[in-house]
């Protein structure tokens, strides 16, 4: 009970009562996957203002927008993972 943080044993049975079971998700890979997220969004917008007003992307800026997707997906593999693991407790 203390562990997920019910703040009472009467929450914390009633809960119990009604769906039989408690998930506490621990979310740090899905914060850290929007982060990464937020992150190349806003590098892919910067490219792309640069672009429009040079009319050309460097090499470096497509190596650099790959390798953010990069972690992105092994973030997101990571997360499915985890999530599938939670499936087959319940």
């Amino acid at each position: 009970m203390n562990e997920i943080g019910f703040p009472s044993v009467q929450s914390y049975l009633l809960k119990m009562a009604l769906n039989g079971a408690i998930i506490n998700l621990d979310l740090a890979d899905i914060r850290e996957c929007s982060r990464l997220l937020r992150y190349s969004s806003n590098n892919i917008n910067q490219i792309a203002k640069k672009a429009n007003e040079t009319g050309n992307v460097s090499q470096s800026d497509i190596i650099y927008i790959q390798d953010s997707l990069d972690k992105l997906w092994k973030q997101q593999d990571e997360i499915i993972k985890n999530l599938t693991k939670v499936l087959e407790v319940v």
